[in-house]
C-alpha cells in the first residue's frame, strides 16, 4: 500500500460522513434515533483512522501494518514526538466499536457497548487526527 492523493480525499469524505451522521442522529428524538446512523460513523471512523496512521507511518519511512495494530503504533509514534497527541485511545475504543458496529451480536466482545457520547470523543479525536496529518502530508509531498 501507498498513500494516494485521491484515497486520502476518499478517506476525508468518511471522516465528512461521520460528522454528518453523528449530527443526524443526535438531531433525532431520542425514540427514533436510528442506531445504524452511529454504527456508520463508528465503521467510517474506524477507517480513517487506519489509515490516517498508516499514512503516518508510510512518511516515515516505516511499513504500515496489516494486522489492524494502528492504535499501538499511533502510541509509539505520539511517544516518539511524530504526532502531537495520542490517540491509541480512541483508535483502541473503535477498533472495539466496530467490531460491534458491524456484526452485532456476533462478536466476542460482547460487552462492548457505545453511546454517542463515546462516538463524538472518537470523531473530535479523528478531526484532530486529520488536521495534524494534513501538515505532515504536504511537507512530504513536497520532498524529492
Amino acid at each position: 500500500m501507498t498513500y494516494k492523493d485521491g484515497d486520502w480525499q476518499r478517506l476525508f469524505r468518511r471522516l465528512q460522513s461521520a460528522r454528518t451522521q453523528y449530527e443526524e442522529y443526535k438531531a433525532l428524538d431520542a425514540k427514533t434515533r436510528l442506531p445504524d446512523l452511529l454504527d456508520d460513523a463508528v465503521t467510517n471512523l474506524w477507517t480513517f483512522g487506519e489509515y490516517a496512521i498508516n499514512v503516518r507511518l508510510e512518511s516515515l519511512g516505516q511499513e504500515p501494518p496489516q494486522d489492524h495494530s494502528q492504535p499501538e503504533k499511533a502510541g509509539v509514534l505520539y511517544l516518539e514526538g511524530s504526532l502531537a497527541k495520542d490517540y491509541s485511545k480512541s483508535l483502541t475504543l473503535l477498533d472495539a466499536f466496530r467490531k460491534q458496529a458491524s456484526h452485532l451480536g456476533y462478536t466476542k466482545e460482547r460487552s462492548t457497548h457505545y453511546s454517542s457520547a463515546d462516538v463524538l470523543r472518537c470523531l473530535e479525536d479523528m478531526e484532530l487526527l486529520r488536521s495534524e496529518l494534513e501538515d505532515f502530508i504536504k511537507e512530504w509531498k513536497r520532498r524529492p
